[in-house]
């Protein structure tokens, strides 16, 4: 089972006990959480691109990236653009990300062209 499987299987795990009332954590941060919605949606919107839409909390950014690094992901592109924008920039350079440049990306399912910055998680 890959990392992507186990987290897929340990989040359903997670639903069917909330559903039968048990309180159990969540078991992954939203970092993590937010590498695992970049590779699940790529498959369903992207021409094998991987879009980051969202901002990383400086709390969120390590697991972010190391999660994306486990899951093969070499390169991604953020589309966010929210006000804090050079922030989420930043910081993933602080995590050792290289920025590639302007990049732009069509979603599959909505035929819509997407701007975006490249990033390699090296």
């Amino acid at each position: 089972m890959n990392f992507f499987e186990k987290m897929t299987a340990d989040c359903k795990a997670w639903e069917a006990a909330k559903k039968a009332g048990n309180k159990t954590e969540f078991p992954y941060s939203s970092g993590e959480l937010k590498a695992y919605w970049v590779f699940r949606n790529h498959t369903e919107n992207l021409n094998g691109e991987f879009e980051m839409n969202d901002f990383c909390f400086d709390s969120e950014r390590h697991d972010f990236i190391e999660t994306l690094r486990k899951l093969g992901i070499t390169e991604f592109t953020v589309t966010n653009s929210s006000t804090a924008l050079m922030s989420d920039l930043y910081g993933y350079a602080s995590e050792g990300c290289t920025m590639q440049g302007l990049h732009e990306i069509t979603k599959k399912d909505e035929n819509e062209t997407v701007q975006g910055i490249l990033f390699k998680t090296n």
